[in-house]
């Protein structure tokens, strides 16, 4: 929709630029200024052009860095840490390492839960039962999620690159 939203505000500037092409000539036929009348369309399509080419190429932008797997902006990646630590409150979690990518509308999720090397749950099934959990709180604020949550009571599991290697 946002595409198609974008789409008519171009068609909408073009059709703007014809109607002034064909006011502005109308109104200067038989004036003094009426030598400058063949210029008027290509000039009001010109400035179209200018204006309008930014739409296309921040469209296919946006899409080549989905395409390359490019991280959503940090707000969003901060608002799925938020909603994935509110739903773990009842584990004791250690660190929680979230990492977000998003190839079109699709937001991936991978969280790295850390917890305490003593924490034994109930049976594996109560894991489960909170990446469930976790799943419906994050499909709360997001239409396409998939979420791949891991528990894990080292550190080097889930760290980034850069800090497990100094482990």
């Amino acid at each position: 929709m946002k595409v198609d939203a974008e789409g008519w505000i171009v068609n909408a500037a073009i059709s703007s630029a014809v109607l002034l092409a064909f006011v502005a000539i109308w109104m200067i036929e038989g004036s003094p200024y009426e030598h400058i009348a063949p210029y008027i369309d290509p000039v009001l399509v010109l400035l179209v052009v200018l204006i309008s080419l930014s739409v296309p190429i921040r469209m296919a932008w946006t899409a080549l860095m989905s395409l390359l797997n490019r991280a959503p902006p940090p707000e969003i990646t901060e608002q799925v840490t938020t909603i994935i630590s509110n739903s773990l409150e009842q584990l004791p979690v250690n660190e929680l390492f979230v990492r977000v990518i998003q190839p079109g509308r699709v937001r991936w999720i991978l969280a790295h839960v850390v917890l305490p090397g003593d924490y034994s749950p109930e049976d594996l099934g109560a894991l489960d039962r909170q990446r469930s959990e976790t799943l419906e709180a994050l499909k709360e604020n997001y239409r396409n999620v998939i979420l791949d949550m891991l528990f894990t009571t080292e550190r080097r599991w889930g760290a980034p690159i850069n800090e497990s290697s100094k482990l």
